[in-house]
């Protein structure tokens, strides 16, 4: 982690789910929360995500240039 770090994540999702809300924590920042990119704040940026009514995998990719991508992925239950 770089606390300095302020670069633009975009994160995008797969499977049933759906990306509800974007935050930094930077009380600053007039950024849209419902967007698909956050520009992350003393390295930080958090994605929300809510699943669907069917169950199944969630998987949620971030990425930002010049940085290696990470994913996560999240089984939900009907």
């Amino acid at each position: 982690m770089v606390p300095t770090a302020d670069n633009e994540v975009a994160f995008e999702i797969q499977g049933e789910g759906k990306i509800i809300g974007m935050d930094n924590g930077n009380l600053a920042s007039h950024e849209d929360f419902k967007g698909a990119t956050a520009r992350r704040s003393n390295g930080l940026c958090l994605a929300i995500v809510q699943s669907t009514a069917k169950a199944g995998r969630i998987q949620l990719t971030a990425t930002s240039p010049g940085l290696k991508s990470g994913s996560v992925t999240i089984t939900t239950k009907a």
